[in-house]
């Protein structure tokens, strides 16, 4: 059998993030795509990409109202699964980049603590002031040597900043997820 029936339950292991929500282009195409291809089933799909992106163009914004309003409400849809989505759920993700989306569209919304930086040297190089005349290899080249003029006490005292950071963010982070 080539194709499975997908279960009907979630289980922990599928549980994924939802797609980005179409725009309203992309709603149209795909509302039109088959009965288009369908008048003329000979007609390569470059073709009926090109008929549907001229019938797109020439359409009235009162036409195009229906997919935007769709694509609005999809957005918003999209945008409300990460105000709502279970914290737990970072852990339910098997895949790593998923995992990593969800977690950042988390700490955007200000539902997860920013990780802290995972060096001294980090935390100097956040707090460092960039000059705007400079690219960004000059300004990193010159972060780095005054960073290399500060004292060993200056960077331990750096180091153990960020190790004090770093087990707070442990704390907040295992709080919220109620570990």
């Amino acid at each position: 059998m080539l194709f499975q029936k997908a279960p009907a339950v979630l289980t922990r292991s599928m549980a994924s993030l939802p797609k980005r929500p179409a725009n309203p282009y992309i709603l149209f195409v795909s509302d039109k795509f088959s009965a288009t291809r369908g008048a003329s089933p000979e007609t390569p799909a470059k073709e009926v990409m090109q008929l549907l992106s001229q019938k797109w163009k020439t359409m009235t914004v009162t036409q195009k109202r229906v997919y935007n309003l769709q694509a609005e409400q999809s957005r918003k849809s999209y945008e409300e699964f990460f105000k709502t989505a279970p914290l737990s759920m970072l852990e339910d993700l098997e895949d790593k980049k998923d995992r990593e989306k969800l977690r950042k569209r988390l700490v955007d919304l200000g539902r997860l603590p920013k990780k802290p930086p995972v060096s001294g040297y980090q935390l100097y190089q956040s707090r460092e002031r960039r000059d705007p005349k400079l690219s960004m290899t000059e300004n990193m080249t010159a972060i780095a040597a005054r960073y290399q003029k500060l004292s060993e006490a200056q960077k331990e005292k750096l180091r153990a900043e960020v190790v004090v950071m770093k087990e707070q963010y442990q704390r907040d982070y295992d709080r919220l997820l109620g570990h």
